[in-house]
């Protein structure tokens, strides 16, 4: 618990840094399960229309957004280099002794200013970040459509 303005607003930035890390995992999670789901359904859905003589339009356009979906997935899972969750200790070392806080409570003050820096492009990243999934959960949707069309379409022939 804080005993001091300073400390407090060092404490919430810290805690807001850890929100972002834990909404970049929960994204993560979340994409690798919807690639997991694309696989399956691609493998059975895909699997099916494998063995029909002809594939039509909509078999090569659900495969495009197959692959599609699978690109921003795993743009997702990848490691940005713009994330900064946690304090690099050297830098911070660095700051206090270029910066020479008179006291503790500038020493807070200081580091809750670059968290909240951080905290600001990491929010930019995030952003980024879930709007490829979002486009990747479309692509998904939409390459389920097409092929559960083709698959009808197959089935009435």
């Amino acid at each position: 618990m804080a005993n001091t303005l300073p400390e407090l607003v060092y404490e919430m930035a810290v805690s807001n840094l850890a929100r972002q890390e834990a909404k970049l995992d929960e994204l993560r999670s979340r994409s690798g399960i919807l690639l997991s789901a694309a696989a399956v359904a691609a493998a059975f859905l895909g699997g099916a229309l494998l063995g029909e003589k002809s594939r039509g339009l909509l078999f090569w356009f659900g495969v495009a957004l197959f692959v599609v979906a699978l690109v921003l997935v795993l743009w997702v899972e990848l490691p940005k280099k713009g994330l900064l969750l946690g304090p690099d200790v050297l830098t911070v070392v660095e700051d206090i002794e270029k910066d020479a806080f008179e006291d503790l409570d500038h020493a807070f003050m200081a580091l809750a200013r670059y968290y909240s820096e951080w905290s600001e492009e990491n929010d930019k990243v995030l952003s980024r970040l879930l709007g490829f999934f979002t486009w990747a959960a479309v692509a998904v949707g939409g390459f389920l459509i097409l092929w559960f069309v083709e698959l009808w379409r197959y089935s009435n022939g």
